[in-house]
């Protein structure tokens, strides 16, 4: 029980609470959500902004931010339709198409780890560029035509669990063992809470934070090609939507944006909730303009709540605190 409890913190206990009500609620509105072949949407749909969820809330932990997450999913889904299309083999086309995304992400480290441009200019600059980019690549059109091998990917069911579901689980096992156990992991938290006191202590913030871009890249791009998978279509809007949802799940999971603070459990748990919300809307036909509104009062809400809280254990160790020092005398 102390194990579990250590996994699961306030925060996490908030959402897991915020998630079984929207459970209940949508269960008893919607006869359908409980459907199998709609939560087996539901964790399909969740996949894709689960993997570049991860990558964004390395990228805050550090104390920065990425503006460019939803151009590197739409570059890297046209990449694999242009070089595909070009008579190379789908894997390869996919192989080259993310080593392109770690390139870039490697650029957006420079910029911000080397440089000390501001990490929202520095990655809102090559948000537009990889835009262009993918734009320029596609002319603005769709590509399809890809082969049923690489269609499984996204489509695919293995034992009816979608096959990207593996994928997702294997990255959050691998994350949080390198986060909670491994030294970068503890590099990246010490960064996000001082940088100055983290150079003192012999950590390389400059490799460090041109690491963590990157792999939030490659995790983009890992992404569109899921998406691309998903859809059988490689488009320059792929992720259109996934970077503003990812920072709002690493939010709503409980990761500060100062940076140094934020697990794994909570940002997995926020896209969690944020699938079901989504998937709930979609099946009770609201409109995608009061669905936008929706899933800002529950961010909101969760928001506030946790504010209050924090606010109410303040004080209550202050009161503590009082009292112990009025024993004392």
């Amino acid at each position: 029980m102390k194990k579990i409890a250590k996994t699961f913190d306030g925060n996490d206990r908030l959402l897991l609470i915020v998630f079984l009500g929207l459970t209940i609620f949508l269960s008893v509105t919607t006869p359908e959500f409980l459907a199998f072949g709609n939560l087996m949407r539901i964790l399909q749909q969740m996949c894709e902004l689960g993997i570049v969820s991860l990558g964004i809330m390395l990228v805050i932990l550090t104390g920065g931010f990425d503006m460019s997450s939803s151009a590197m999913i739409g570059m890297t889904s046209v990449m694999v339709g242009v070089l595909f299309k070009g008579g190379l083999n789908i894997w390869t086309s996919v192989l080259l198409s993310l080593m392109a995304a770690l390139l870039a992400g490697l650029f957006n480290g420079w910029l911000v780890g080397e440089l000390k441009i501001a990490p929202m200019l520095a990655t809102l600059g090559t948000m537009t560029l990889y835009q262009g980019i993918a734009l320029a690549l596609s002319k603005g059109d769709a590509i399809s035509g890809f082969p049923e091998g690489f269609l499984m990917l996204g489509q695919g069911y293995l034992a009816g669990i979608p096959l990207q579901l593996f994928l997702l689980a294997g990255l959050v096992i691998l994350m949080s063992v390198v986060m909670n156990k491994g030294r970068f992991g503890r590099k990246v938290y010490l960064i996000g809470s001082g940088p100055v006191g983290s150079r003192f202590a012999g950590i390389n913030v400059k490799m460090t934070i041109i690491l963590c871009y990157a792999s939030a890249a490659l995790l983009a791009g890992l992404s569109g090609v899921v998406v691309t998978s998903r859809l059988a279509t490689a488009r320059a809007d792929a992720g259109a939507s996934y970077m503003f949802e990812g920072v709002a799940a690493v939010m709503l999971g409980g990761t500060d944006l100062a940076g140094g603070s934020g697990k794994v459990s909570g940002t997995i748990i926020g896209v969690l909730v944020f699938a079901i919300l989504g998937n709930g809307l979609n099946l009770n036909k609201i409109s995608s303009l009061k669905r936008q509104m929706l899933i800002g009062i529950v961010l909101l809400a969760v928001l506030l709540i946790r504010q209050f809280s924090g606010k109410l254990k303040e004080r209550r160790m202050i009161s503590g605190q009082n009292k112990q020092q009025t024993n004392s005398m």
